[in-house]
């Protein structure tokens, strides 16, 4: 997938969000402190960036001349957004 510098922001700051998330889950994990509210407001940075890469996915919206043969995981209908 080729992808524009736009996009790549997208997948960049998608990538980010999951590892502060990640990382947050860890802690409460190891450190055995109460992570709660860290949890949770990771947990919308990454539903916020989500919402994101989900537009970017969208082939009608940003591949609009692509050929929906040449698509690996099958037809974009099947996915659940």
């Amino acid at each position: 997938m080729k992808l524009k510098a736009r996009q790549k922001k997208v997948f960049l700051k998608c990538v980010e969000e999951l590892n502060e998330l990640s990382t947050a889950l860890m802690q409460e994990l190891n450190k055995k402190k109460c992570k709660y509210n860290e949890i949770c407001l990771e947990v919308k940075d990454v539903e916020a960036r989500l919402t994101d890469l989900k537009d970017v996915l969208r082939p009608d919206k940003n591949y609009p001349n692509y050929n929906p043969n040449l698509l690996k995981l099958g037809s974009a209908e099947s996915f659940p957004f």
